[in-house]
């Protein structure tokens, strides 16, 4: 069955959109008038996979993006029709119906075709990876494995919800940096572009040698006033380089090296990994999820590539008989505390309790580091620039002093 968008007239004339469910368009037509509606336009929705195979480069750029929030009510929602006893496919069409997010709305449509069509929930949820996460397909599969489908999309909400408050206090946090060095590198530009030139054409003019400080400052602005344009364009393809170089398997591996390597950002990225890694862990040993399947998930799911191999050396020590914790220690990858509460979970037979404290753990400690790292930006913003100001007002100032000497 396909899901088509349609534009419509009341009886009254007003525009109304919605999204409908139908075997073809002429269907669709029909199903639309016994709403007492004069369709005007209908296109059918594709998925995400169709759509890049059609559209532009441009087109797929500017495509709306879906709050990870508008998700995460979707999902609970879901979870709380389940509980009620819905089948799974009316309670997406519940959810579908009364969303308010016409992206959200359309996707959840197209699962619930799919779903009815006969295939499992994951599989559907699979063909939208930009909406759903491969953490959320793979708790979805396990849950639907399990038979606990409503009570994991419970926690996936939840999972979902820490994660974007931690997002939202780290972007609260690193607002008033970030508009710091914004305009601090305006300002830069426009003395190094503007002023500098003007104050600089003085000294060519007295033909005296300068000192090397005053000749680097020159440089300086010759080259900015040359070459900003191809500044600010590195500036804006940045971000596009980085996620190139960790995407690409020649140099992926040395960027996830580098990145739990480098002082302070190393030691919060090993302490988010370790918390996503037992907070996720914890609710698949939780719902009876069996530990060998509970870790291909987790594995599946970490995207740094030290962490994957060294997990995956760890599973397969778990498949020889070796306990995980044990396995895990061996791998050198997680502090000592981690497996040592491990350890204490699998002699007690309460793996679960100790895992969900193993994250407690790191997420309280990653919270008190970025408050730590992000409390530092600003006065080393503040710093750079005041090093910056500084060289360019001695390299002016230092030919000024020579001159005067010369004069007197």
């Amino acid at each position: 069955m396909a899901v088509f968008e349609y534009q419509a007239l009341t009886k009254n004339g007003k525009n109304k959109k919605g999204i409908i469910d139908a075997d073809s368009p002429e269907t669709a037509k029909v199903k639309i008038k016994e709403k007492n509606l004069y369709p005007v336009s209908l296109k059918e929705v594709k998925s995400e996979s169709e759509l890049k195979g059609s559209s532009s480069i441009l087109t797929s750029f500017f495509r709306p993006k879906i709050k990870t929030k508008e998700i995460a009510l979707a999902t609970r929602q879901i979870s709380t029709l389940l509980s009620a006893r819905f089948d799974l496919v009316g309670a997406l069409k519940a959810v579908s119906d009364q969303i308010r997010s016409e992206s959200l709305k359309k996707i959840l449509t197209k699962v619930k075709d799919e779903v009815e069509a006969g295939k499992s929930f994951a599989e559907a949820l699979s063909d939208y990876p930009e909406t759903f996460t491969s953490v959320y397909i793979n708790m979805i599969k396990a849950a639907e494995a399990a038979g606990t489908l409503e009570i994991v999309m419970e926690r996936v909400a939840d999972l979902m919800e820490t994660t974007e408050k931690r997002k939202s206090k780290i972007r609260a946090a690193l607002a008033y940096p970030v508009l710091m060095m914004f305009f601090g590198i305006i300002v830069l530009v426009i003395l190094m572009t503007m002023i500098v030139p003007k104050i600089v054409s003085i000294f060519s003019d007295m033909n005296q040698q300068l000192p090397a400080i005053t000749i680097l400052l020159i440089s300086s602005s010759d080259f900015l006033k040359k070459f900003w344009w191809f500044l600010m364009l590195l500036i804006v393809l940045f971000p596009g380089l980085i996620r190139y170089l960790f995407k690409n398997e020649k140099t992926g591996y040395f960027m996830d090296q580098l990145v739990i390597k480098i002082p302070l950002f190393g030691e919060l990225n090993k302490k988010l990994i370790a918390a996503r890694f037992s907070r996720i862990l914890s609710s698949l040993v939780k719902y009876d999820v069996p530990i060998l399947k509970s870790l291909d998930i987790v594995i599946n799911i970490v995207e740094n590539r030290i962490f994957k191999d060294a997990l995956l050396k760890a599973k397969n020590g778990v498949e020889r008989g070796d306990g995980l914790a044990y396995s895990l220690e061996r791998e050198k990858i997680f502090p000592e505390i981690t497996t040592q509460m491990i350890a204490v979970g699998e002699k007690s037979g309460n793996l679960e309790d100790m895992l969900s404290k193993v994250a407690d753990i790191y997420e309280s400690e990653t919270e008190d580091l970025i408050v730590t790292l992000t409390s530092m930006l600003e006065p080393l913003i503040i710093v750079f620039m005041a090093v910056v100001i500084g060289f360019i007002v001695f390299a002016i100032c230092v030919p000024i002093f020579t001159m005067n000497q010369l004069i007197g």
